[in-house]
């Protein structure tokens, strides 16, 4: 039986369940309050965010809250409240909370149909027409670390909310309730790019990204791929990273993706782990196992429902981190995740990057 890392009310039992209770709208959306007047000068806004990094109190949910939004993308209150361990969040009493929106730095959301300000769920991501580029420059280069990484500009919002808050999601409960896994980083940080050893931060022919990487003790980077539907861009993101694993052998990188079905759970329809498993397939044809980074043993599929079956509940296969995996006779076959093993080189926690969209229990301190 696993047990859960989560602080006290706020294990996945008591959160809102995102997947089974549709909380979206037609094409995933989610209902964004319209956006309200700033009418704070630069220089008194700016004073108001370094208040907020000043204050012991609102430092570590200001600095989360930043680096969710830059790092996910989206994200929403339970996130948050997991990111910082502190349940204030949850409610609008959260000081660093409505002053971001307040000052124009977040856009304020919740499950479609309903008002933002009355719901219990609320969704979070960076307002594109506000003053984030001019108020960050408060931030001290600590800080700045803490909420973008190495990252020198800032993350926009893909607008595909649906997808982003699973990803979110799908990353913070594995990391709940496995302990091998010591380090989360959202889709922000999994470029192809920065996954080569060493990681490329200039120009380079890899540019795709996955959703969410779990990074485990012993090396292995779980890159979570959520898909929802099947589509020519998805076959081309196969493709794109058959040829990154080719030229990037596990030995050298740790790398492993995680394809992820998240079909429609009301209409049951979208991407189901048996359409996955043949789109693998096909792409696997052109790139034969005898390569030295072969595909085939990097690639495996799980669909959502298989490890949470209902609202908020879990199932012996997430337990085991049950996937699909093609073997070495290229044949389909369930293989338990925990347990399996690459030839790869643990990883030292004090070199995995700080920063703020993590959940509390692996992050460290941003007070």
């Amino acid at each position: 039986m696993l047990t859960s890392f989560a602080p006290v009310g706020l294990a996945l039992p008591q959160r809102p369940d995102l997947y089974h209770l549709a909380q979206f709208g037609r094409g995933g959306r989610v209902a964004w309050q319209p956006p309200s007047e700033i009418i704070l000068s630069t220089a008194q806004a700016r004073r108001e965010l370094r208040a907020l990094l000043d204050c012991p109190r609102t430092r570590s949910n200001t600095l989360a809250a930043l680096s969710a939004m830059d790092g996910w993308g989206i994200f929403s209150n339970h996130h948050l409240a997991l990111m910082t361990g502190n349940t204030a969040n949850l409610r609008e009493a959260s000081k660093a909370l409505s002053t971001l929106l307040r000052l124009g730095i977040l856009d304020l959301g919740a499950p479609h149909l309903l008002n933002p300000r009355q719901s219990p769920v609320r969704f979070f991501r960076r307002r594109m027409g506000g003053p984030l580029g001019r108020l960050a420059s408060v931030m001290t280069e600590a800080e700045d670390k803490v909420v973008r990484g190495a990252a020198a500009s800032w993350n926009a919002p893909s607008g595909h909310d649906r997808h982003d808050l699973l990803a979110v999601e799908f990353v913070l409960r594995a990391a709940e309730y496995h302990r091998d896994i010591m380090h989360v980083a959202g889709e922000r940080h999994t470029k192809a790019r920065l996954l080569q050893s060493p990681p490329s931060t200039g120009s380079s022919k890899w540019n795709h990204r996955g959703d969410g990487i779990l990074t485990r003790d012993d090396g292995v980077r779980f890159v979570v791929e959520l898909t929802a539907s099947r589509t020519e861009k998805l076959q081309q993101k196969i493709e794109r990273w058959c040829r990154w694993l080719e030229a990037n052998p596990v030995q050298h990188t740790g790398v492993v993706v995680l394809w992820v079905c998240a079909p429609d759970p009301v209409r049951g329809a979208g991407m189901s782990a048996a359409a996955m498993r043949t789109m693998l397939t096909n792409a696997f044809r052109s790139h034969p196992s005898r390569s030295k980074g072969k595909p085939i043993g990097r690639m495996a599929v799980v669909q959502w429902n298989d490890w949470f079956p209902a609202a908020r509940e879990t199932s012996d296969d997430f337990e085991d981190m049950t996937v699909w995996m093609m073997g070495a006779m290229r044949q389909w076959h369930q293989v338990s995740l925990a347990k399996m093993s690459w030839p790869t080189d643990p990883i030292e926690s004090s070199l995995l990057p700080v920063m703020g969209h993590g959940p509390c229990w692996l992050s460290a301190s941003l007070g």
